[in-house]
């Protein structure tokens, strides 16, 4: 099962407070502290932090009042610097909703930009538990809900304008409106282990939208379009594909079932002529996602269509402006 996968960070010092927290929010939330192998020696911290906090929804900082500081006369506690750096951080990485600063009571110095920041704060209560439990419980909650996309609402809104756009340049070089569907797959790096997910649509026809289960590396079209991370085509009206039976479908290889169960084939040649995928790739990062692309049954264009290169071209823009779009 799926669950919240969440980083913890804290200082030294506030690691008795961090630990406490990651065993009461078990088993409803996975999360990993900063010392559990997190930064990896020989690594630059910032780096190490950057690529694998993609892996996980959310983040949580125990701040602890650690230091003291003389601010106009006024001599108080405030958190370690790295430690503000680091939740700023968390803030780029995951957005404003998704990164927690918890905050030791006491009235502890923080940032004035910090000023109109919700945070959850708690107290050096012996047993720990006494305060910490409440906090568990309103993380529990929160986390509950950040598994259900992998961007923000306003990211996947872009994407999804980006899918229409893309949709009327292929419909326009195709010089006729056929029956299509556009999909933006993202590989999602908090499930164990990796899936690709759908982040976005868009159609040609209005159809009410239907759930799309996540898709594991070689499965189905999506997927061959992961393992291989190449573009991938397959006409569902021909051979082997247009007559194929549950035992004729068990004797072709894996990979010319482009990993694809007989169910799958079923379900896909009833709705669809052809189907297939444009990965999204990076230089630094590989295989991001891919956008998928669907022909309807009844449509007038076919897979041939798709291997002109005006289209060609439409859809390697769309997956070019996806990869912008998820680099920021």
């Amino acid at each position: 099962m799926n669950m919240p996968r969440i980083l913890i960070g804290s200082s030294s010092e506030g690691l008795v407070y961090a630990e406490e927290l990651q065993r009461l929010l078990r088993p409803e939330v996975d999360s990993l502290l900063w010392n559990q192998g997190l930064f990896v020696p020989g690594e630059f911290a910032l780096e190490s932090l950057e690529q694998k906090a993609k892996r996980f929804h959310g983040s949580i900082v125990v701040a602890t009042g650690d230091d003291r500081v003389l601010s106009r006369g006024t001599d108080s506690s405030a958190p370690r610097d790295n430690l503000l750096f680091e939740f700023g951080m968390f803030v780029a990485v995951f957005g404003r909703r998704r990164a927690l600063l918890l905050v030791e009571d006491g009235g502890m110095k923080l940032p004035t930009d910090l000023g109109g920041l919700t945070y959850l704060p708690f107290s050096r209560t012996d047993p720990l538990a006494m305060s910490l439990g409440p906090v568990a419980t309103q993380i529990k909650a929160v986390a509950d809900g950040w598994q259900e996309a992998p961007v923000d609402p306003h990211t996947k809104d872009r994407f999804e304008r980006l899918l229409r756009l893309s949709l009327s340049e292929i419909q326009e070089r195709l010089g006729t409106r056929p029956e299509l569907g556009l999909h933006l797959f993202i590989v999602d790096e908090r499930r164990v282990p990796s899936q690709l997910v759908r982040l976005a649509r868009a159609r040609t026809s209005p159809k009410s939208p239907r759930p799309w289960p996540p898709f594991d590396d070689g499965v189905g079209v999506v997927g061959t379009c992961w393992s291989t991370a190449s573009s991938v085509l397959v006409d569902l009206t021909a051979e082997p594909f247009a007559s194929a039976t549950p035992e004729t479908w068990a004797l072709i290889d894996d990979l010319g079932r482009f990993g694809m169960s007989y169910e799958m084939l079923d379900q896909s040649r009833a709705r669809y002529k052809s189907v297939g995928a444009v990965p999204i790739n990076t230089i630094d990062s590989g295989f991001l996602g891919c956008v998928s692309f669907n022909i309807g049954v009844g449509s007038s264009a076919s897979a041939a269509d798709f291997l002109t290169l005006e289209v060609e071209r439409a859809l390697d823009r769309c997956s070019e402006m996806a990869t912008i779009l998820l680099d920021h």
